[in-house]
């Protein structure tokens, strides 16, 4: 029974997680105005946005949840292989989000997503191992002392992985953000005069 309302939790925890993602994700992308005036040299400077690059983040996390919960499948199951997927899916859920920030020149948000993954499981197991501890020692054991020990692991365990699905929708919809500033339209007039033919004429030239 704890085992399917285990994994029936954790489904609803990762699909509520990812959908608070991309709405997240949607609501501060920067708005753009239409403009019926087309942009001249003057008003070609324009305030600074903010880009979002956390796709691959998203990536590497459901990349990790897919190897930490096969990991926990195949080990259900007997395979020896189920402890390799799971360390490999706690590597990527580690390493991918510091790698991705710090690939885009994000240094200390590379570090502070590593200490928010890092953080969030293990205050997420804390906080559940006491509320389960709590509610498993509610119920009716008996002579058995022990019986109250599975509602606190049972709590660690949803507390550990809600905090990481915490921290994975926090570093990819809150800190995958970048300010960047579009490059300003120049224009120049350049006198041109060819000696072959004696014709002299003006070059256009343009940045945007």
């Amino acid at each position: 029974m704890w085992v399917g309302l285990t994994r029936w939790i954790v489904g609803t925890l990762v699909l509520l997680a990812f959908n608070c993602a991309t709405l997240v994700a949607r609501a501060q992308e920067p708005a753009h105005e239409p403009s019926n005036n087309a942009p001249s040299v003057s008003d070609s400077k324009e305030a600074v946005t903010k880009e979002w690059y956390g796709a691959p983040i998203v990536v590497t996390d459901i990349a990790a949840l897919g190897l930490f919960f096969g990991g926990m499948t195949a080990a259900d199951h007997g395979s020896n292989v189920g402890t390799g997927l799971m360390l490999a899916g706690v590597s990527v859920y580690l390493l991918g989000g510091p790698i991705v920030h710090i690939s885009r020149h994000e240094s200390g948000k590379g570090i502070a997503s590593l200490g928010l993954r890092l953080v969030a499981p293990l205050a997420g197991a804390f906080a559940g191992a006491i509320v389960g501890g709590v509610i498993g020692s509610q119920r009716s054991c008996g002579t058995n002392e022990t019986c109250g020990l599975g509602g606190l692991a049972v709590g660690g365990a949803l507390g550990l992985v809600s905090g990481g699905l915490v921290a994975m929708v926090v570093d990819d919809a809150a800190f995958a953000y970048r300010l960047t500033t579009p490059k300003a339209l120049a224009l120049t007039v350049t006198p041109v005069y060819q000696p072959a033919t004696r014709q002299t004429g003006l070059a256009l030239r343009g940045t945007w």
